[in-house]
């Protein structure tokens, strides 16, 4: 019996940006509710998106290295769609994202 095993890629945050110019945003927030969510994270313009609906996505973190990692495993092995609203709109299957 042959057998073929398709795994899902695996790569770093920084590869999987790098590959789809996409650009990583930090913000601080003003007033946070409580420390552990002072930093929130995202890609510019990426949304997760399930089926016919789309949904935002962010990280957070104390720290915005934190709020990173958070978003790196929200985003993982999921269907980002970046700049949905437009022509210049691309959807990209997320590979495993090795974070540290």
């Amino acid at each position: 019996m042959k057998i073929v095993y398709k795994t899902i890629p695996s790569m770093t945050l920084e590869e999987f940006a790098e590959k789809h110019d996409l650009t990583m945003i930090v913000e601080e927030r003003r007033e946070p509710s409580d420390e552990m969510a002072r930093y929130f994270a995202y890609f510019d313009h990426a949304d997760i998106g399930d089926g016919c609906i789309l949904t935002g996505a962010y990280g957070n973190g104390c720290t915005p290295e934190s709020a990173i990692e958070q978003y790196a495993r929200t985003i993982d092995t999921k269907h980002l769609v970046v700049n949905a609203g437009n022509k210049n709109r691309v959807e990209i299957d997320v590979p495993h994202l090795i974070t540290k």
